[in-house]
């Protein structure tokens, strides 16, 4: 959905795009990908393989999980150590705004949730299937 207002060049604003004196504002979106979230059964194994594509450790929870980051920027890659017995799995997660809604036409597998981390994310499904996590900041 975009929302048009009548603006000067200056005073932009980071979601809003410029044609001729209109500024566009896209309303409803994510900010695009957030991180990747990867488990691994073999945390020292799975760190040794991103840090060999150029990936650097951002942070280490100190529990086998931690945060990596490419110094070309992008998303971060989160590794989590799981249990052998755990089938593993890989998340991709998109940002956005506190106030983020969930767009009308959305298949919403789960609503926003607030998480021990401190932000809250909803689950969400294309029409094949797929399904995406957005997490926003709660406040």
């Amino acid at each position: 959905m975009w929302r048009t207002q009548r603006s000067t060049l200056s005073g932009r604003q980071p979601a809003t795009r410029h044609v001729q004196n209109f500024v566009l504002e896209i309303v409803g979106m994510t900010t695009g990908f957030d991180h990747v979230y990867v488990e691994t059964h073999d945390w020292a194994a799975a760190l040794t393989f991103w840090q060999a594509l150029g990936f650097e450790l951002e942070y280490d929870t100190g529990h086998q999980s931690g945060a990596l980051r490419h110094p070309a920027g992008g998303p971060t890659v989160f590794l989590a150590q799981q249990s052998l017995e755990d089938p593993l799995a890989t998340e991709l997660y998109l940002g956005a705004a506190a106030d983020y809604q969930l767009p009308d036409g959305v298949h919403v597998v789960s609503p926003f949730t607030d998480t021990h981390w401190g932000t809250k994310v909803a689950i969400i499904q294309d029409p094949d299937g797929h399904r995406f996590r957005i997490q926003a900041p709660t406040t």
